[in-house]
């Protein structure tokens, strides 16, 4: 399984957001380690692939539901996330 994303949680309402000055693998690198492109991701999802471009840039922020189909396509442990950004 492939190490979790980090990501900032935005305290006011709970959502993940992926960005570059966060450390570990990003929702890129997985990505591209699950050889996958953004419209195809964006179709496992049922989303366009603006929704992941902005996911991955860091315009976008995710719900725990959208954290838990992110982790079951790109193999990781959804959990984990959750666990770092409650040691913050």
């Amino acid at each position: 399984m492939s190490p979790a994303p980090s990501g900032r949680l935005d305290a006011k309402n709970g959502h993940v957001t992926d960005s570059e000055e966060t450390r570990g693998h990003s929702f890129v690198e997985l990505r591209k380690d699950a050889g996958l492109r953004q419209v195809d991701l964006a179709e496992k999802l049922g989303v366009y692939q603006s929704w992941v471009t902005h996911l991955e840039s860091g315009q976008r922020r995710i719900d725990v539901v959208e954290l838990i189909e992110l982790g079951r396509i790109l193999g990781f442990d959804p959990a984990e996330v959750v666990r770092r950004l409650d040691r913050r």
